[in-house]
């Protein structure tokens, strides 16, 4: 079977190999248009405390991480004041 296989597309090289250049580049085209989703789906409700919380961080400091200012929210020693002051009003 494999052999009849080969044959058949030996004989016919020269279509296999456009109809396979014609699909790579429809597949490059293709791969250029493929975006990545960043929202997450729900898995956790909306009531849960982490949840709660969760969005009153991202609130605060932003979706990214990124967190502008660095003299706002450091003090002298280093210690990281703004982010201490969130978690204990989170806890109440």
């Amino acid at each position: 079977m494999w052999e009849k296989f080969a044959v058949h597309i030996l004989r016919r090289r020269q279509i296999v190999s456009i109809a396979l250049l014609i699909l790579s580049f429809l597949l490059a085209y293709f791969s250029t248009k493929v975006e990545i989703a960043y929202d997450n789906p729900k898995f956790i409700p909306d009531s849960d405390p982490d949840q709660i919380n969760y969005v009153e961080f991202r609130k605060t400091f932003g979706d990214d991480g990124k967190i502008s200012g660095f003299s706002d929210w450091m003090d002298v020693n280093g210690m990281n004041v703004q982010i201490e002051q969130y978690l204990e009003t989170s806890k109440n």
